[in-house]
């Protein structure tokens, strides 16, 4: 859930999350950390992206408050503001 708030009949992720976490910590022991490509800090967005990023976060409040729920409130991180 986008609030942390439990999952309702789901179980069962810990086990896999668990083996997954140390096969990854054994398949990188002693490697560097490299940039992930694409993921480059500092990346302008486009006015348009702008205004897309603004319309389907108002259309994601607004379904939730139609469904009765509450919504946090989002900003857009540093890393994607323009520059």
């Amino acid at each position: 859930n986008d609030d942390d708030t439990p999952m309702k009949k789901v179980t069962g992720g810990g086990l896999p999350a668990d083996l997954w976490s140390d096969m990854m910590e054994i398949a990188h022991a002693g490697k560097r950390p490299e940039d992930l490509i694409g993921a480059e800090t500092g990346a302008a967005v486009s006015e348009a992206a702008e205004q897309r990023i603004a319309f389907y976060r108002g259309l994601s409040q607004a379904f939730s408050i139609a469904a009765g729920q509450q919504f946090a409130s989002r900003t857009t991180p540093d890393r994607y503001q323009q520059q």
